[in-house]
Formats: C-alpha cells, sequence, structure tokens
C-alpha cells in the first residue's frame, strides 16, 4: 500500500554571528569563523487515506564529512501528527550553536513506531517502521540519514532554509509493517509558501498593553528561544490558574504562559491566536503536558474519556489514543460558534464523543490528569 501525498519537516536555517552555542551531536566540519541558529519545523500535504499520522521526533543533525551537529533534541520526543499540517509547517525549536561551514547530510531520529488513524475511524493502527529503513538506536528509536544533492554553503550572517521532505507517495505499508520511508530535501519555495504555526511554552516580561493604535506585545522567555509576541484583536486568554478567559483573564509579567499563534522565522514574532496563563509551578512549561485531538469515549462513572491524539506536548502515546481523567478542580470551557467565537464555563457533563478538545494538565503512567479541557465545537477554526 503506498501513501498519495507529501509531508516533510523544514528545518529554518538562520545564521548569526556569535550566538552562545548550544549542546549537540559533536561540531560540524567548518571551513569558516561563526556560529548560528537553526529555526525547525515541521510540516505535510493533504493526506487523503488518514486523518492522524503520529511521528514521534527525538532529534535532527546537520552533517558534514560524517560528524553531525545536532539542530533540535526532545528527550521524551515531540509527537507530531503529519496529516493536520496541509500547507503549514508546524515550529518545533531554534537551536543556536550550528558552525559555519559545508553540510552534505542531515540525520533524524524518529520512533520506530508511527500510529495511523484511518479517515472516519475511530480507532489507530501502530506501524512498526522495518529496521532496514535506518539504523537501530536502542529505545525504539531509528536513525536515518540522508545525503542533500546540493551541499549546504553556510557562512556566518547568511540565511539559508533546509526542507526535509518524508515523501509519503514512497511510503510502503505491508499489514502493520512500514517497509519503505524514503526521505529527501525538498525545495526552498515550498517551504516559503507554507503558514508557520507555533505553540510554544515560556514566560512573559515586557509586557505593554495595547493602545488605540498599537496591539499589546510582551516578550516571551522559553526553552526554545526568546519571541515578540503580538496579541491580535480576536485573540483568547484563558486563566488555567483560575478558569478565568477573556476580558476578566488578563497578562503580567511573571506569568508562564503557553502560546498559541504563528511565527515570523526571521524575527522569531509570534502573531498570538490564543495565550493559556499556567499554573506558577509550570515554570517555562516544564510540568505543562498539552494534547488536541478528538474525544474517542467518555466514562462518566470515572469521570475519565479518551482522546485520539492530533498532536502532544511533554507526553507521548504511541498508540495515538490518551487517557485522560478529569477531577474536582479541572475546569471546561466551552468555544461558541460564530464571529464572536465566545468562550463559556461549562462541565464534564456536556462533553461528547466527536468533539474536538485542547488539554492542559499532569501525564503520567499512560494516563493525562486534565487541569482545563476546552472543548471546540466545529466551525470557524480557533487555535
Amino acid at each position: 500500500m503506498k501513501f498519495r501525498s507529501m509531508t516533510a519537516f523544514f528545518f529554518g536555517v538562520i545564521l548569526i554571528g556569535a550566538l552562545a552555542g548550544c549542546g549537540g551531536g559533536g561540531g560540524g566540519m567548518s571551513s569558516s569563523s561563526g556560529t548560528g541558529r537553526v529555526v525547525t519545523y515541521v510540516a505535510d500535504s493533504p493526506l487523503n487515506q488518514y486523518s492522524s499520522v503520529l511521528v514521534t521526533l527525538y532529534s535532527v543533525e546537520l552533517g558534514s564529512q560524517g560528524t553531525y551537529t545536532q539542530t533540535f533534541s526532545s528527550t521524551n520526543g515531540a509527537s507530531v501528527n503529519l496529516a493536520a499540517l496541509s500547507g503549514v509547517a508546524e515550529f518545533l525549536n531554534t537551536y543556536g550553536g550550528v558552525p559555519a561551514g559545508t553540510y552534505d547530510s542531515v540525520r533524524v531520529t524518529i520512533g520506530n513506531t508511527i500510529s495511523l488513524t484511518p479517515v472516519n475511524s475511530t480507532s489507530s493502527v501502530t506501524a512498526t517502521i522495518n529496521p532496514a529503513v535506518g539504523t537501530a538506536v536502542g529505545n525504539n528509536e531509528l536513525q536515518i540519514a540522508f545525503k542533500l544533492p546540493t551541499p549546504m554553503q553556510i557562512a556566518n550572517g547568511t540565511n539559508a532554509n533546509l526542507a526535509v521532505d518524508f515523501n509519503l507517495p514512497g511510503f510502503v505499508i505491508n499489514g502493520n509493517n512500514v517497509d519503505q520511508m524514503p526521505i529527501q530535501e525538498q525545495s526552498e519555495s515550498e517551504f516559503q509558501s507554507e503558514t508557520k504555526n507555533c505553540r510554544i511554552y515560556g514566560q512573559v516580561s515586557n509586557y505593554t498593553p495595547a493602545t488605540s493604535s498599537t496591539a499589546a506585545t510582551f516578550t516571551l522567555t522559553s526553552p526554545r528561544g526568546t519571541f515578540l509576541v503580538t496579541e491580535t484583536s480576536g485573540m483568547q486568554i484563558i486563566d488555567q490558574t483560575n478558569g478565568s478567559f477573556g476580558t476578566s483573564a488578563t497578562l503580567q509579567n511573571g506569568d508562564n504562559v503557553l502560546v498559541k499563534g504563528t511565527i515570523d522565522p526571521t524575527t522569531m514574532t509570534i502573531t498570538a491566536t490564543s495565550v493559556f496563563i499556567l499554573p506558577p509551578q509550570a515554570t517555562n512549561g516544564t510540568a505543562v503536558a498539552a494534547l488536541e485531538g478528538t474525544v474517542q469515549s467518555v466514562d462518566s462513572s470515572s469521570n475519565s474519556f479518551t482522546v485520539l491524539a492530533d498532536d502532544m506536548e511533554n507526553m507521548n502515546a504511541s498508540s495515538g489514543v490518551v487517557t485522560v481523567q478529569a477531577g474536582s478542580q479541572t475546569k471546561f470551557i466551552q468555544v461558541g460558534l460564530g464571529e464572536g467565537l465566545g468562550l463559556s464555563q461549562t462541565t464534564f457533563a456536556s462533553l461528547k464523543t466527536g468533539e474536538k478538545v485542547d488539554i492542559l494538565g499532569t501525564y503520567s503512567g499512560s494516563i493525562l490528569d486534565a487541569a482545563m479541557v476546552r472543548i471546540k465545537n466545529e466551525g470557524p477554526t480557533v487555535e
């Protein structure tokens, strides 16, 4: 069986002189001085057969004559639904300390299984990637390397983009095994045409309220980098600490937040569509797990439900189905329909199968303990 569309991870390489270096998998061969920053994205094109294709990404490295420099890493793995990213490049990370020089290859480390959910299905299938596709490196991980058709010349202070194409038409699945998984470079022009979405945890500083002529802005400091955030007129603010939202929820310096929106990879400016204020203990989001997906089943006797995942953060459920436990302190918020897209408080009892949800909480032992559940009705998309 073969897929009928294209999927790509995107890496915008932005070289900036004298950036502090970050740890990596060894220094690349360099013929010139200086270091740079690699801005990492994941994206794809429409996938007709599946509503969800979950891949777990652990690291990305640029190679020079067999020596690799790490540009992205995630200890627990970043789970990404490739099928949800049609026409979109999803920001993953910024990474400093990329040596200037010539790079001839890319190496990607992923989980050795992918989760597939067929269109109009409420269950997922786990497919194992044939070890011959890459190199097994332990911990159920697989490294896949490929040569760049044209070596990437990176000079100090220059800009470049690298698009790594997961070529879905070339995927071959036999039963529950992925026997072929070709990866290659994709064009710069295709990357430039994508919308760049982001979902970033961090801490607020330098908050400047809106005026009659300017939007509110703040600095977001995160393990993924430092960003300037601009609020939009339709932006939603939801305070997980007390359940307030809309005009009742206000941002302050020192707040720990999750910001969603679009990002300009050159200026590192985020145009925010929603901001979630997190509990004080959730410094830079390290204690918060995030899940987006579709409610698969609801168990009112135990106040729990299962979600077929679209995207996950700070958690890893390889099957694609997550059990969510609600408690007496869980806040349920309903997103309304229409132009206003208003928010209202609701309860567990209003939860229905088939609904789209955003969930924040803590993940342990395969259970997500929900602190906040945002129920998104069908209608205008709300990020």
